[in-house]
């Protein structure tokens, strides 16, 4: 297992360490760190990767809707 501190998950997601601490609580997905020590907090980084791994598909999983439904709105060009 490899543990990330929070300037290193700010890092990988390209935020802030502010963000980490108060915005990535607010979503209920979002990896729970945990203690290792009395002053020290990690996140386990497998645990962040499968977040952003359904960040991802949920993200493509709603544009792939929307292109489906576009195309079946607009008429097909014509080869001339």
């Amino acid at each position: 297992m490899r543990v990330l501190s929070a300037a290193q998950v700010a890092a990988k997601l390209g935020k802030s360490e502010w963000w980490v601490w108060n915005n990535a609580g607010k979503d209920e997905g979002f990896p729970k760190p945990f203690k290792l020590s009395a002053n020290s907090t990690v996140w386990d980084e497998a645990d962040l990767d499968a977040w952003l791994l359904m960040k991802k598909e949920q993200s493509h999983g709603s544009q792939g809707e929307e292109r489906v439904e576009r195309a079946a709105v607009q008429p097909a060009c014509s080869g001339s």
